[in-house]
């Protein structure tokens, strides 16, 4: 903490004055964030990962209850191809996606990157 800054917490300020010191460093805060938009520092990251959104896309698409299998199934344990859903398939469904999410990004670090370099 810089000289002269209290913290927040500080007994025998007014309501007024820690109003004053939130406008401050709001005030603060959006300064700096122009600043950044004016030099470009962050409107154009120089790298952009995807590999999350397209990883999310194909398996939302991939996994979805009832349109390529549905565990559990209505009638049987499990169906392929059968366009409807219950509410049981929902969650496994979301439990795979969830699971195979996870290992693909985190674990395995897949990467796909676009952008400048």
């Amino acid at each position: 903490m810089r000289q002269g800054m209290k913290c927040w917490g500080q007994k025998g300020k007014s309501k007024k004055q820690r109003s004053f010191l939130l406008v401050c460093r709001v005030t603060k805060a959006c300064y700096k964030a122009q600043h950044l938009v004016a030099s470009n520092q962050l409107t154009r990251p120089k790298m952009l990962d995807w590999a999350p959104i397209l990883v999310g896309l194909l398996l939302f698409i991939l996994l979805s209850p009832g349109l390529i299998f549905q565990l559990p199934g209505n009638t049987r344990t499990i169906e392929f191809g059968n366009f409807h859903t219950n509410g049981r398939a929902i969650i496994v469904h979301t439990f795979l996606f969830f699971g195979a999410f996870t290992i693909l990004i985190l674990a395995t670090g897949i990467h796909i990157f676009t952008g400048r370099s």
